[in-house]
């Protein structure tokens, strides 16, 4: 057990994380090198990370401004982030217009 999490969530989260980057170096190969890309949250009061692509989804994290994400899916005005590994990491949506 690590930090109160389970050996069994812990392999879960990795799993998710690996597959999530995964899947974006699949996007890199298919279309191109911009797919995945790092980019810096600017937003002052944070940035929340929400469960799914929705203001209504629940926010699971809460990037301070400044802090460096990678980008693996961008849509309709929503990034599927990543930020370090499990169970320190984060995966999930961000509002697209404060990374830059």
């Amino acid at each position: 057990m690590v930090d109160g999490v389970n050996d069994k969530a812990l392999f879960t989260m990795k799993l998710i994380f690996t597959l999530a980057v995964i899947a974006g170096l699949c996007a890199i190969a298919v279309n191109g090198a911009d797919a995945m890309t790092l980019k810096i949250v600017q937003a002052s009061g944070g940035l929340n990370v929400r469960a799914e692509p929705s203001v209504e989804a629940k926010a699971v994290y809460l990037l301070e401004n400044c802090e460096t994400v990678v980008v693996l899916e961008e849509r309709q005005g929503w990034a599927l982030v990543a930020k370090n590994l499990p169970p320190h990491g984060v995966l999930g949506w961000a509002c697209a217009d404060y990374l830059k």
